[in-house]
């Protein structure tokens, strides 16, 4: 009977010890297969140090592991690059680099969804003046090295806080996001003389280009396609006055003048 338990007690220290040096490596190593398998992100996987098979096997494991997760981490920082790449794709005009519709659009909500209730916002539109005959009369090439050179001058003359975007064909617009004090018929004025100047194209030849701006202030309850109305009124009598020049939206203007200037 003595023997019988001695027998026993040696028979459970041995499977003790199978468990510890065999069983439960075999179980961590096990763990981390699955882990990995499941897309488990940053998993500590611990190699086991033992000489044996087992553990040679647990180390093969850990150092695949990590260049799993190195490579997983990689790929999701290229997906994450390419994905801002598509949003500025979708958001920026791609022959000027500023803010197509899309882009000026949200960054018109943003901006007045933070703007201080005390903030004046004004909204200009401005419009390369017969930009018909300068494609007509030089080529597309010299309208597009035009509307580039008009758009890296208004971003030039901008703050951090204003924001443009290219409206159309001939056609920016602009929000400052806060006038202060200032009228806003004189800051218009200052953007129309930064912008209204030959343009030098890659031929060397000097194009004469000046520009018109429709200018309207921005009310909190207004929302873009209402003001961009507003700023086209005044736009086209800006045209109809002689072009070269800033209309400030006057309230009393049928908007049924939208639309129906040219050049």
């Amino acid at each position: 009977l003595l023997l019988a338990g001695v027998m026993i007690v040696v028979a459970l220290v041995i499977a003790f010890i199978f468990k510890l040096t065999v069983l439960d490596r075999l179980a961590r190593v096990e763990r981390g297969v699955v882990a990995v398998k499941d897309g488990v992100r940053d998993l500590p996987v611990r190699p086991d140090h033992g000489n044996d098979e087992i553990g040679r096997l647990s180390r093969s494991f850990a150092s695949m592991a990590s260049s799993v997760q190195d490579n997983m981490r990689m790929l999701e920082h290229m997906v994450e690059e390419r994905t801002a790449e598509l949003q500025s794709l979708a958001y920026r005009d791609q022959l000027t680099g500023i803010a197509n519709r899309r882009g000026f659009a949200d960054g018109f909500d943003k901006m007045k969804t933070a703007a201080p209730k005390e903030a004046r916002l004004a909204l200009l539109l401005i419009d390369i003046d017969r930009f018909k005959d300068i494609n007509d009369g030089h080529g597309h090439q010299a309208g597009d090295e035009v509307a580039v050179e008009v758009a890296q001058r208004i971003s030039a003359v901008l703050r951090p806080a204003d924001i443009c975007g290219r409206w159309g064909g001939d056609e920016f617009i602009v929000l400052f996001s806060d006038l202060g004090s200032r009228p806003l018929k004189a800051i218009a004025d200052a953007v129309k003389r930064g912008l209204s100047q030959p343009v030098v194209l890659k031929s060397g030849r000097t194009i004469p280009a000046t520009v018109s701006i429709g200018a309207c202030l921005v009310e909190p309850n207004e929302t873009l396609d209402q003001v961009a109305d507003m700023a086209d009124v005044a736009l086209y009598a800006a045209k109809q006055d002689g072009r070269d020049r800033v209309s400030v939206y006057d309230p009393t203007q049928p908007r049924s003048a939208a639309g129906q200037r040219s050049g």
